[in-house]
């Protein structure tokens, strides 16, 4: 799946961050989970 979002500008995360669509069970509703990298480098966008 692909989403597209916005996340604020007051938001920084490492380049090598990610994103990752989960579930809270098996009928558990979706949601994003943003995972922060470790890296120094920040990026406004998740690819």
């Amino acid at each position: 799946a692909r989403i597209d979002m916005c996340v604020s500008k007051d938001i920084k995360l490492p380049i090598d961050s990610s994103a990752l669509i989960t579930s809270s069970g098996v009928v558990g509703s979706k949601f994003v989970n943003i995972s922060p990298g470790a890296g120094t480098k920040l990026t406004s966008y998740l690819t």
